[in-house]
C-alpha cells in the first residue's frame, strides 16, 4: 500500500514538474511580435518578419533569441549592405533596407527548411513612372476608374484634363505651331470643364515641353511634330495637370499599385502619345539570401548565381542626363553622348559590384554589454565590447591578395598588412553569458572579417564577414576623356566576373561555460574533427626543435671587373651534417631539419620547374649525403621550395608572361607570382626531379597559406577557384606523392595535410582595437599537427616567445647558418646577421631542454582550456590534466598559493608545481 502511494505522488510530482517546465519555456519562448515561424529543427526555430525581412533564431533549449539586426535599431536595419562603382569610377552604397526594403523591392520564398528572400536593391521605377501623362479615356476607364471605388474616382479625376485635338475648320496652311493653331490644323478642345484661353494655352505648352523633356530627338517646342500628337485628334484623352502636390503623388502611385496598373502599362499609354515608355532604372542589384536550418545551426547563404549587377546595359537617358553636372560648361546632348562613346564604352555601362556585406549586424551587442568580438587574428583576438571606443577592425582571410593593390573596403578604419594573418576563417561574438560563433564554410577566399566596437558612431558592437567580388587595378593614362573635363586620369579596371562560389555562413549558438573562445575554439575543433579536416596523430620520441638551415644566396660581386650575381654557400650540405652533429652531442637527440636555399639560386631560388640542386653547397651528391647521414640518425629532412612566389633575381628562369598571374588589365602583376592555372604543371614539373631524391618529406614556403587570384581576360581564376587548386596539389603532393609535408603560417585548407606547421603566429597583431591575444588556432589544431612559432633567434624579445611557445604549447624553432656572419655584409640578406650558428648554439640547447621539460608533459595532447587569471598573466590547460601558468609581468605573481615569478611560468601536475 505505502509503495502504491509513493508511486501514486512521483507520478503527480512528475506531472506537475512537467507542467511547470512547459509553462517556464511558454514563458520565455513567445515569438517576438511581427514575426512568423518559418522554419524549425530540435533545437531551433527561424522566424521572419514579413515586412522588414529581418529574421530571428530562437533557441529552443535556453529561450534566447538571435536577432539579424537589433529590435530597437533605428539605423541598423539592413541584412545586406554592398559596394558598387558607377561608369565614372565613383564609390557609391546601397543597402537592403533603405534601397530594398523601403521601396517594397523584396521577394519572399519558402525553401527546404528554411526562406529565401530576394532584394532588388536601387529603386527600379520613380514616382513619375507609376503615373501616366495622357492615356485615353477609354483606357482610363477600364485600366484605372472601374477598379477603384467613387471617393478613390473623384480623387483621381482631379488630376486630370479630359480633352482632344479637333481639326479646325478652316486650316492655316502655313504649318505654325502655336497654342492657338497647331500645325495649323487642330485646336485643343476640353471636354469636362470649361477652359479659358490662357488655360487652354498652358496646356499646349505643357503637352509641348513634355515632349522637349523626354523624347531624345526633340530639343524645342518647334520640333514636336504631328505625328507625335496625332492620337490626340477626335479622341478623349486624360492629361496630366501640371501641379501635382508630393503628398497627392504618392497617394495616386499608392492606389496604381494597389489596382495592378504599373509602369509597363503606363509605357504602353505614353507611346499612343509620343511619349517613350519609362525605363526601368539600370542600377539596381539582384541578391538572395538563404535561410535554413541544419540541426543546431543557421546556414546563411548567397548564391552566386542569383546575383545580377548592370552588366553591358543600354546607358539610358536619366542615367545620361546626370552625367552633364561633370562637364563643366558642355552642356549639348552631343558632347555627353561622345563621352560616353570615349569614356565608358558606347551606349553600354557597366556598374561592378565591389563588395557585399552579410548581415553585419546579426547578434550586435548593445553599448555596454559585457563581453568581446572575436577574430581569428594570428593566433586569436579578443576585442573588448565593454568600453566605447568606436575602433573598427577589417582584414582579409588568408591575408592579401598580392595580384590585386590594396583597396580601402568598406569600412574606414582598414587594417589590412601584418605579420599576422587571418588563416582560420571564423569569427564570433560573445555578450554576456552568451555567445555566437560563425564558420565560413564557403566563399573564405574572397572574405574578410569586420568587427565594430559601440561608441559614438557605431550605435552597437557586432562582427560579420564582407566579401569582395569583383576587385579592381588602377590603370593611369597620359590623358582620358574624363581628365579632359579636369577629372582624375585614372581609370579602374575590375574583375571580368563575380566569383563562381557560393557565399554561405554557419552560425552556431554557445551558452553558459561554452560561451567564450574557448567554447568557439572547441566547437570548430570538433567541427574540422568530423569533417576529417583534422586526424588525431601520435608522435614518437622526444618533442622535436625545428632547424631552419640557410643553404645558399646569391650577391653581385665582379667577375673581371663585372659586376654579376654569384652564389655564395651560407651552409653546404656538409656543414648541415656538422650543425646537426653539434646539436646531438649536446643533447637535442629529436630534431626536424628544414633546408632552405638548397635550389638553384639559393634561398630566392629559380623557377621550381626542375629541382636542380646548388652546386656551390656540393650539388646532388652533397644532398644524398646528408639525407642517408640525417635517416641514420633519425633526423627529419625538408628540403624547402616556392611554388607560387616567382624568382626576383634571375627572373630569366620563367616566362612571366606565361606563368605569372595577371591584373585585370592583364599585365602582370607587379607582385611576381604564379598562376593557379599554371600550379599544376608546375608541380608536376617538380616532383619528375624530386621524387627521385629519395627524401620523404618537402617543406612548402608558400603553398599553405597564399592565395591569388589571375585576372587573365577572358580566362580569368578568381580567388575561390584558386584556393581550391592550391588544396588539390597539396592533396596530390601528400597523398599521391606519398610526402611528408612542412607547411608554413599555414590557412585552414591545409591542415589535413600538413604534418608539421612551422612560422605559426603565436600571437594577434598589437592594434589598438585588440585587447588580447588567445591561442585560438592552438587550441583548434594541438594534438592534430604539430607547430612550431617564428625562430627565436631572430625575434626581438625572446624570452616573451619563448614565454609564448609555453602558453600555446608550442616547440622551438632556431634558423641558422654555418659561415661566419661578414659573409652577409653588404648583401640584401644582412638582415640573417643574427642567425650565425655559434652564437646561438650554447642557448638554444638550453632553451631547447627547457621547453623539452615542459612538451614532454603534455606531448600529443590538446588544450582543453585557457584564462586570464590578471594583466598579462595567463593559464593554459591540457586535456591530462597538466596545466601552465604563465606570467608576462616583471612582477611576480600568486595564483591559488602558487608563486609564479616574473617573466616565467609553472607547471602545474597532479597537485604539484614546478617553477620556470
Amino acid at each position: 500500500m505505502n509503495s502504491m502511494i509513493r508511486r501514486t505522488v512521483l507520478v503527480a510530482m512528475a506531472v506537475v514538474l512537467c507542467i511547470c517546465l512547459r509553462m517556464s519555456y511558454t514563458a520565455y519562448a513567445a515569438d517576438p511580435k511581427g514575426y512568423e515561424v518559418m522554419a524549425e529543427s530540435e533545437r531551433l526555430a527561424l522566424l521572419v518578419n514579413k515586412s522588414t525581412t529581418e529574421i530571428a533564431v530562437r533557441d529552443k533549449l535556453t529561450g534566447e533569441i538571435w536577432y539579424s539586426n537589433p529590435p530597437s535599431a533605428k539605423q541598423e536595419k539592413y541584412q545586406l549592405n554592398i559596394v558598387y562603382y558607377d561608369p565614372e569610377d565613383k564609390r557609391k552604397r546601397y543597402d537592403s533596407y533603405k534601397d530594398s526594403i523601403q521601396h517594397g523591392q523584396f521577394e519572399i520564398e519558402p525553401i527546404e527548411n528554411g526562406v529565401a528572400i530576394t532584394y532588388t536593391l536601387g529603386l527600379v521605377w520613380k514616382e513619375d513612372d507609376f503615373i501616366p501623362l495622357s492615356i485615353s479615356q477609354e483606357r482610363f476607364q477600364s485600366m484605372i476608374l472601374d477598379k477603384l471605388d467613387k471617393s478613390d474616382q473623384s480623387f483621381i479625376l482631379k488630376q486630370y484634363d479630359l480633352v482632344q485635338l479637333s481639326r479646325l475648320p478652316e486650316p492655316d496652311t502655313s504649318g505654325t505651331l502655336g497654342p492657338d493653331k497647331l500645325w495649323g490644323k487642330y485646336e485643343l478642345v476640353p471636354l469636362s470643364s470649361t477652359m479659358n484661353t490662357t488655360q487652354k494655352n498652358n496646356l499646349v505648352y505643357l503637352m509641348l515641353d513634355r515632349m522637349v523633356d523626354l523624347r531624345d530627338d526633340v530639343d524645342a517646342r518647334a520640333d514636336v511634330k504631328e505625328e507625335y500628337m496625332i492620337n490626340l485628334v477626335d479622341n478623349p484623352t486624360y492629361v496630366l495637370k501640371s501641379r501635382i502636390t508630393p503628398w497627392d503623388k504618392v497617394d495616386m502611385v499608392n492606389l496604381f499599385k494597389s489596382i495592378g496598373y504599373l509602369p509597363e502599362d503606363v509605357g504602353v499609354d505614353q507611346e499612343a502619345y509620343g511619349y517613350p515608355a519609362p525605363e526601368r532604372n539600370i542600377e539596381t542589384f539582384d541578391i538572395t539570401i538563404e535561410y535554413t536550418l541544419e540541426d543546431d545551426c543557421l546556414i546563411v547563404t548567397v548564391p552566386m548565381d542569383r546575383v545580377r549587377y548592370p552588366k553591358d546595359v543600354v546607358a539610358q537617358m536619366a542615367y545620361v542626363k546626370g552625367a552633364e553636372s561633370v562637364f563643366q560648361g558642355q552642356v549639348g546632348r552631343g558632347n555627353i553622348y561622345e563621352h560616353f562613346e570615349q569614356q565608358v564604352g558606347g551606349n553600354l555601362v557597366t556598374f561592378p559590384l565591389y563588395s557585399v556585406d552579410v548581415l553585419p549586424f546579426f547578434g550586435a551587442a548593445d553599448k555596454g554589454t559585457q563581453g568581446y568580438i572575436f577574430v581569428p587574428d594570428g593566433s586569436g583576438a579578443l576585442i573588448d565590447i565593454s568600453t566605447l571606443s568606436d575602433r573598427s577592425y577589417l582584414k582579409r582571410v588568408f591575408g592579401r591578395d598580392y595580384v590585386i593593390p590594396q583597396q580601402t573596403s568598406s569600412t574606414d578604419i582598414v587594417q589590412y598588412d601584418s605579420s599576422q594573418g587571418i588563416h582560420l576563417p571564423v569569427f564570433g561574438l560573445k555578450k554576456n553569458d552568451l555567445a555566437f560563433f560563425a564558420v565560413i564554410e564557403s566563399g573564405a577566399a574572397f572574405a574578410s572579417v569586420s568587427g565594430r566596437v559601440a561608441g559614438n558612431a557605431n550605435t552597437y558592437s557586432s562582427v560579420s564577414s564582407e566579401y569582395t567580388l569583383m576587385p579592381f587595378s588602377v590603370v593611369t593614362l597620359a590623358t582620358t576623356a574624363r581628365s579632359e573635363r579636369g577629372g582624375d586620369k585614372s581609370i579602374n579596371i575590375y574583375a571580368e566576373r563575380l566569383p563562381e562560389e557560393d557565399i554561405r555562413i554557419r552560425y552556431a549558438f554557445l551558452d553558459r561555460d561554452s560561451a567564450d573562445y574557448v567554447g568557439m575554439a572547441r566547437y570548430y575543433q570538433q567541427y574540422l574533427v568530423e569533417r576529417g579536416i583534422l586526424q588525431r596523430r601520435t608522435t614518437e620520441g622526444d618533442p622535436p626543435l625545428f632547424l631552419d638551415i640557410l643553404g645558399a644566396i646569391y650577391t653581385r660581386r665582379p667577375i673581371m671587373g663585372v659586376p654579376l650575381n654569384v652564389p655564395v654557400a651560407l651552409t653546404t650540405f656538409d656543414e648541415a651534417r656538422q650543425i646537426v652533429d653539434e646539436l646531438m652531442a649536446a643533447g637535442v637527440k629529436d630534431i626536424v631539419v628544414k633546408y632552405s636555399g638548397w635550389l638553384k639560386g639559393g634561398i630566392d631560388h629559380d623557377f621550381a620547374s626542375r629541382a636542380m640542386t646548388e652546386d656551390v653547397l656540393g650539388g646532388l651528391k652533397g644532398l644524398t649525403r646528408l639525407r642517408d647521414y640525417l635517416s641514420e640518425r633519425g633526423v627529419e629532412l625538408y628540403p624547402s621550395v616556392y611554388l607560387q612566389l616567382l624568382p626576383t633575381l634571375n627572373t630569366s628562369s620563367v616566362n612571366l608572361r606565361r606563368e605569372a598571374a595577371k591584373v585585370p588589365t592583364g599585365q602582370v602583376a607587379e607582385t611576381h607570382i604564379l598562376s593557379p592555372r599554371r600550379l599544376e604543371i608546375l608541380v608536376s614539373n617538380f616532383l619528375k626531379d624530386y621524387l627521385g631524391y629519395g627524401i620523404p618529406g618537402v617543406a612548402l614556403d608558400d603553398l599553405g597559406y597564399i592565395v591569388v587570384s589571375d585576372y587573365q581576360p577572358g580566362n580569368m581564376t578568381d580567388r575561390g577557384q584558386a584556393a581550391q587548386i592550391v588544396e588539390s596539389q597539396l592533396k596530390r603532393l601528400r597523398e599521391e606523392a606519398g610526402l611528408d609535408l612542412m607547411t608554413t603560417l599555414t590557412n585552414v585548407y591545409a591542415l589535413p595535410y600538413a604534418k608539421y606547421m612551422v612560422h605559426m603566429s603565436l600571437e594577434a597583431t598589437q592594434y589598438r582595437s585588440v585587447a588580447e591575444s588567445v591561442p585560438f588556432m592552438q587550441m583548434v589544431v594541438r594534438g592534430y599537427n604539430t607547430y612550431a612559432g617564428t625562430a627565436i633567434n631572430v625575434s626581438d624579445n625572446i624570452r616573451k616567445l619563448i614565454l609564448r611557445s609555453i602558453e600555446t604549447g608550442a616547440h622551438p624553432q632556431f634558423r641558422w647558418f654555418y659561415r661566419e656572419p661578414s659573409i652577409i655584409k653588404d648583401t640584401t640578406f644582412a638582415d640573417l646577421y643574427s642567425c650565425h650558428y655559434q652564437y646561438w648554439l650554447s642557448e638554444a640547447v638550453d632553451i631547447y631542454l627547457e621547453l623539452k621539460e615542459f612538451l614532454s608533459k603534455v606531448k600529443d595532447q590538446r588544450i582543453v582550456d585557457h584564462k586570464r587569471l590578471a594583466a598579462d598573466v595567463y593559464q593554459t590547460v591540457y586535456e591530462n590534466g597538466v596545466s601552465v601558468i604563465v606570467n608576462y609581468r616583471s612582477d611576480p605573481f600568486e595564483f591559488d598559493g602558487v608563486a609564479i615569478d616574473g617573466a616565467s611560468y609553472r607547471v602545474i601536475e597532479g597537485g604539484q608545481s614546478g617553477a620556470h
